[in-house]
């Protein structure tokens, strides 16, 4: 990555009548030339492939990326922790605590749980403990390609865990304001690991206790994958963050962020806003998974994800720079 003060023209356009001034805008004149630009994204992964593409829009797509490189992360350790609210989890009323054993695990599991604690205990998503009242058990599951990822089987936990429910963006708000904004342009971010960005009180911590075969016993510090109030505490921190966005040029939907535009300077600007919304509040993770639909369209590696054209009923998953 070459490092340089960032810098932006401003205003960089309007918005609802209103102009919008880049929001990492100095007064020192950003001198990284475009090609050493290019070559830095593309070492950390946020481009990948060739492309002959010359046109305005693609360097202004480039320059976004690149002055706002440090809100996604392209690997674990990249993952921070948000810093809007800790969450707590609510057990239900007289729940009765249990531990379980921990299962079995071959060999082979074993390295692997053990590469994958490590990843997280230096990411700091858990934590050793010396015991919990409540323990969960490891099971390792066997993926497409031949790995196995560990998850942590929260069945008795949800059990006893209250119900907390949240809301789903309706496919008629989708709809309208798709044709509210005169939809031309839509983007996709989608947050990398969310759950683990989102921290947890220290009361409820040792609830997310859970057990190995081999390396005792840890506990989450972030939200947990499988845990039934995930989700809906995931839903409140998305709309605190966007809260000033929603249905007006962006939806969330889980850790999807939809921002519509009528045309490509103004996706620009909505852009810069969800970018700098997210870096603000260090939530600074997004999977580089940005599609540029209709007359653009950028699909970034890393991610397996679908392109959406208007007028078009094809769906393709693409990983190189493409544009129509």
């Amino acid at each position: 990555m070459v490092p340089v003060q960032r810098c932006a023209p401003a205003p960089q356009g309007t918005v609802n009548g209103s102009e919008v001034h880049s929001p990492r805008a100095c007064n020192i004149k950003d001198r990284v030339p475009f090609a050493d630009k290019v070559a830095a994204l593309r070492s950390i992964g946020l481009l990948d492939g060739d492309s002959e593409l010359t046109s305005d829009v693609y360097g202004e797509f480039v320059e976004l990326l690149y002055e706002y490189r440090d809100v996604f992360a392209v690997k674990g350790a990249d993952i921070t922790e948000c810093n809007l609210m800790k969450c707590d989890l609510v057990l239900k009323k007289n729940a009765t605590l249990l531990r379980s054993r921990p299962y079995r695990l071959s060999d082979e599991m074993r390295l692997e749980v053990d590469r994958q604690l490590d990843e997280l205990l230096a990411a700091r998503v858990i934590s050793e403990c010396d015991g919990s009242p409540i323990s969960s058990p490891i099971i390792c599951v066997k993926k497409r390609d031949g790995s196995y990822r560990f998850c942590v089987d929260l069945r008795k936990f949800n059990n006893i865990s209250q119900d907390m429910t949240h809301d789903l963006p309706l496919l008629e708000d989708i709809l309208d304001l798709i044709t509210r904004k005169k939809c031309g342009i839509m983007s996709v971010l989608d947050l990398r690991a969310a759950y683990r960005q989102i921290p947890i009180s220290e009361e409820s911590k040792y609830l997310t206790g859970f057990t190995t075969p081999h390396r005792g016993d840890f506990q989450y510090n972030r939200l947990v994958m499988g845990a039934k109030q995930s989700p809906y505490w995931m839903t409140v921190v998305l709309r605190k963050l966007f809260r000033n966005d929603i249905n007006v040029f962006l939806l969330v939907y889980l850790d999807d962020i939809l921002i519509c535009s009528e045309n490509v300077q103004e996706h620009f600007c909505h852009l810069r806003q969800g970018l700098t919304s997210s870096g603000k509040q260090i939530y600074a993770c997004i999977l580089p998974s940005v599609i540029f639909s209709n007359k653009l369209s950028i699909i970034l590696v890393l991610c397996s994800i679908k392109m959406v054209r208007r007028g078009s009923q094809e769906n393709t998953g693409c990983k190189k720079l493409a544009q129509t």
